[in-house]
């Protein structure tokens, strides 16, 4: 687990016994925004100090130290392959990192108010990023050219972030609405209308069926993502919801924080929610949530939405198997092979012991 303080310390906590790793010290001032790569090899963190800082996760040391902002990073976030991290900012802009280098690869301008929220597209290709002036934006990775300008809010946005598929985005304001939008045309698909208080947080299911949001009021919404109906309504926290997430398997399981601080384990379907009492808990479709206070970090295995025909590959660290638009994450305890072998949606592994593991991708689909 990781998290980041008004202490200007960001830490990172043991999920089985929830004592403290390791103290990443180096900003100087609040952190406001932190999260691991996807193999959490790294952290990556933003500050009131107007830098950004990746941390060797193992060792606790700065890999690299991003200096580009000119005020407050709010938010933060890894592409999914771990090469490059996105951030915004009080000074309206959105920037994109080389993660090994530190060197700025992109500079979006394009905001007239503050960047409360960035997210990659799970190709990399794309950034999504809300702002402070009322609206969502997306942009080119490569031509830092906007794509679309998502206007609709009329309130700041908080949060956003795109579909696994990349085709919608979803976004939640303080105006107390949830936009669904088209990634392509930039208009909107469904308006999501029930909270009474910001809407703090917003997330795609993994099939993209439904969103759930996190709100001011004290409520989780489900909300089918086709027809704006709000499927369940969760009522059991006592102060505002600032975090949510599916689990993979998103028909069965929401986790939710609150600054009531807890972390609830929601059944969408019975509306039924457990209090989250342990450091980490192992959901039943095999996610992990890893809590700390009111805050938590979802891990959703292997998931992916490879389509039969394309291709696959496995990047030379061993960790990613990588189709045209996803990637797919090799647990570590079957890493370290010395061949492998594609068959349509299989995957074949060979090791040095002469075990072979086999492994149907398709099986690992989120549906």
């Amino acid at each position: 687990m990781v998290s980041g303080s008004a202490d200007n310390i960001v830490r990172i906590w043991s999920a089985t016994t929830g004592k403290i790793e390791a103290e990443l010290k180096g900003h100087r001032d609040w952190v406001n925004s932190v999260a691991f790569s996807q193999d959490s090899s790294r952290v990556v963190s933003g500050s009131d100090d107007n830098t950004v800082l990746i941390w060797n996760a193992t060792t606790g040391k700065v890999e690299a130290k991003l200096e580009g902002h000119t005020y407050a990073v709010n938010s933060v976030a890894f592409s999914q392959d771990g090469s490059r991290a996105v951030s915004g900012s009080n000074d309206n802009t959105v920037l994109i990192w080389n993660a090994t280098t530190g060197k700025v690869e992109a500079e979006l301008k394009g905001h007239t108010d503050q960047v409360m929220s960035v997210a990659f597209s799970q190709d990399g290709s794309r950034v999504v990023s809300g702002s402070a002036d009322e609206t969502v934006k997306i942009w080119s990775a490569t031509t830092e050219k906007i794509e679309a300008e998502l206007k609709g809010h009329t309130d700041w946005v908080r949060s956003v972030a795109f579909s696994q598929d990349d085709s919608r985005v979803v976004s939640g304001s303080d105006d107390k609405t949830v936009l669904i939008w088209s990634a392509t045309t930039g208009k909107i698909e469904v308006e999501l209308k029930g909270h009474t208080g910001w809407v703090m947080s917003v997330a795609f299911s993994q099939d993209g069926s439904r969103v759930v949001s996190g709100s001011y009021d004290n409520t989780v919404q489900i909300w089918n993502a086709t027809t704006g109906n709000v499927e369940a309504e969760l009522k059991e926290h006592t102060n505002a919801v600032n975090s949510v997430a599916f689990s993979q398997d998103g028909s069965r399981v929401v986790v939710s924080g609150s600054f009531d601080k807890t972390v609830l384990i929601w059944n969408p379907t019975t509306g039924d929610s457990e209090v989250m009492t342990t450091p980490t808990m192992i959901l039943s479709d095999s996610s992990v949530v890893n809590r700390l206070g009111d805050k938590f970090h979802i891990i959703c295995p292997l998931q992916q939405l490879i389509p039969t025909p394309y291709m696959l590959s496995i990047l030379d660290d061993q960790q990613w198997i990588v189709g045209t638009l996803h990637g797919c994450w090799i647990p570590s305890s079957y890493r370290n092979y010395t061949s492998f072998s594609f068959s349509g949606n299989k995957l074949c592994l060979g090791y040095g012991s002469g075990n072979v593991v086999i492994l149907n991708i398709i099986s690992l689909v989120a549906m």
